[in-house]
């Protein structure tokens, strides 16, 4: 599941590069993520005791983001950081999005 939500948004933000390259498009983006249904995936926890494991303890998550042209650009995955980098910390434990980005720069 953790590289399929990243690896969606990440085709999302290339789309947005590929347009803005044809199109000499230099404005702002918008991008936004939302998920339902939450509550049911557990919350990482570095816990190594293995004691029941705590729920995500929001049933949503919404979270957008506007860019302007050079950061939609840039290197290293800001944007996915920004849309999907504190479910990713929450639920997986994972702190780095790179290594998720399908289209890294």
């Amino acid at each position: 599941m953790l590289s399929a939500i990243a690896g969606e948004v990440s085709g999302v933000i290339e789309l947005a590069r590929e347009v803005s390259a044809k199109a000499a498009f230099r404005g702002a983006w918008s991008f936004g993520v939302g998920l339902r249904g939450m509550k049911s995936l557990p919350a990482y926890s570095a816990d190594i005791s293995h004691g029941p494991l705590s729920k995500y303890s929001e049933d949503d998550y919404d979270e957008t983001v506007e860019v302007d042209y050079p950061t939609l650009m840039d290197g290293g995955s800001p944007v996915l950081e920004d849309l999907v980098g504190r479910l990713l910390r929450a639920t997986f434990g994972q702190t780095d999005v790179r290594p998720l980005d399908v289209f890294p720069r």
